[in-house]
């Protein structure tokens, strides 16, 4: 789905927020709804609470899809594949991904 993931340049920082600074690069996390934060514009306005600081060695493009495989391994791994953290399960992958 268009407009899950995103990643930029902090352009203003709200006046009551600590941690982040103007020209700092970062990366969102997704909400469920992808209108809520509207990451398909130039120019967004995040809440805090989705904003995380990008590692230097990591591009944009790459930590913007982050949350996606995230999600998507989570989802299969926990809620559908009922993984426990005292499991003797065996799960084996393999992928492939061009960014």
């Amino acid at each position: 789905m268009l407009g899950l993931e995103a990643a930029g340049i902090i352009e203003k920082v709200g006046s009551n927020i600590d941690g982040f600074g103007k020209r700092e690069e970062v990366f969102l996390t997704p909400n469920i709804t992808p209108t809520e934060y509207g990451f398909l514009r130039e120019y967004v306005v995040a809440p805090i609470q989705a904003v995380i600081k990008k590692p230097k060695n990591i591009s944009f493009k790459k930590s913007a899809a982050i949350w996606m495989a995230y999600g998507t391994a989570y989802a299969a791994l926990i809620l559908h594949g009922s993984l426990k953290k005292s499991s003797d399960k065996l799960f084996l992958f393999q992928q492939q991904v061009q960014v």
